[in-house]
């Protein structure tokens, strides 16, 4: 929704916005404002009220519109109609900067609170273990500590069980960032066999 703006929208929103944020005391009211409902007790949830009530008050409906456009990744693109006042820079680069990952966590947190958020590793000086975290969009964090067989085998089993969900229409992949990935997965799985045929080889494994 945030990202749907026409260009003249964006031209408009950008101008207000701009006229707007010429005032010190504007910029530090349009800071404060989203500093304090992010860290304020409701937040994810108020992202909402931030974006519907807080800063279209404060910066009128259209500045509003190209704050959360630019936020979430909206490409100001620099024409003969769009021109970017260079004392606004520092201050876009400060909004991507420091709320574009916030805004957009909230939104998933907003859709799905128990979705997926992200995952990691980490691994010390022995090889046998490794910790591996995912993250809910409600900061919810599961840890597993497992060896390399032990976590291909539950790749493998969760993979098995996708592929017949796939395979029996249960669930909706018409989706081109799924594809996308499909496609990752497939290059990092011939890289991983890749490397792991040479260690054959070097074992005298494979003829």
């Amino acid at each position: 929704m945030e990202t749907d703006l026409k260009y003249y929208e964006v031209l408009r929103g950008y101008k207000r916005f701009s006229r707007f944020v010429k005032s010190d005391i504007n910029k530090l009211l349009l800071i404060n404002t989203v500093n304090n409902c992010i860290n304020g007790s409701e937040w994810p949830r108020s992202y909402y009220n931030l974006r519907d009530e807080y800063l279209p008050e404060l910066l009128g409906e259209e500045a509003s519109k190209f704050f959360f456009w630019f936020a979430l990744g909206g490409d100001l693109v620099v024409d003969e109609e769009l021109k970017v006042d260079e004392e606004d820079i520092p201050l876009l680069n400060y909004i991507r900067f420091n709320f574009s990952q916030k805004f957009i966590k909230a939104k998933k947190f907003n859709i799905n609170p128990n979705g997926f958020s992200e995952v990691y590793f980490t691994h010390g000086a022995e090889k046998d273990r490794f910790n591996t975290y995912i993250m809910r969009n409600d900061d919810m964090q599961f840890m597993l500590r497992s060896n390399a067989y032990e976590f291909i085998s539950m790749m493998k089993e969760m993979l098995d069980y996708f592929s017949q969900m796939v395979e029996s229409d249960v669930i909706n992949i018409d989706d081109e960032d799924f594809v996308e990935n499909l496609f990752e997965m497939k290059t990092s799985l011939e890289s991983i066999l890749e490397k792991v045929s040479g260690k054959d080889i070097e074992n005298g494994s494979e003829q």
